[in-house]
C-alpha cells in the first residue's frame, strides 16, 4: 500500500470514528461455559483497552474468558466461588 493511499484510509478512519461511524461493539458475550456447581462467572471491567483488559485477568486464579468490547470498554469473565 502506497503511503499516499494509507495516509487517506488513516483520515477516513479518523474522521469516522470522531462522527461516530465506528462499528458498534457486539452485544455482550455469554461466560465461555456453564460454571461448575459451587462455582460462578463474575463480570470484570471496564477496561480502557484490551491491552489493560488483557493484563487484568493475567494474574486470575482461576478459569477466565477472553476480553471481549462491550459497553463502556472491554471485560472479561472471572469463575469464581459462588456466594
Amino acid at each position: 500500500m502506497s503511503q499516499k493511499l494509507f495516509c487517506t484510509a488513516l483520515l477516513a478512519l479518523a474522521v469516522a470514528l470522531s462522527l461516530g461511524l465506528a462499528p458498534a461493539a457486539s452485544a455482550q458475550p455469554s461466560p465461555p461455559y456453564p460454571a461448575p456447581p459451587g462455582r460462578q462467572w463474575a463480570l470484570f471491567g471496564p477496561y480502557h483497552s484490551s491491552w489493560v483488559c488483557g493484563q487484568g485477568g493475567d494474574t486470575w486464579p482461576a478459569a477466565k474468558s477472553e476480553c471481549f468490547q462491550g459497553s463502556g470498554g472491554w471485560y472479561w469473565y472471572g469463575l469464581r466461588q459462588a456466594g
